[in-house]
């Protein structure tokens, strides 16, 4: 059975945005109930990416992750 489903990312790739900087603006503005949140968010996507074979985009995910856990 194939996913038809698009995943919804929340870091949109940008060419004028590094990833880096992604990850600081959006830490440092929020709570931190809006961070676990996120931190949920991009688990749910990225294990999502992982089913789809699309290893790259997990990997992506997996490094925004270790820097929403290291704050």
């Amino acid at each position: 059975m194939v996913n038809n489903k698009k995943a919804i990312s929340i870091f949109p790739a940008s060419p004028f945005v590094t990833s880096e900087e992604k990850t600081e603006s959006k830490v440092t503005k929020i709570t931190k109930e809006e961070k676990q949140s996120m931190i949920e968010k991009v688990e749910a996507e990225m294990r999502e990416a992982a089913r789809n074979l699309e290893f790259e985009r997990a990997t992506e995910l997996r490094d925004i992750l270790f820097e929403l856990k290291s704050d």
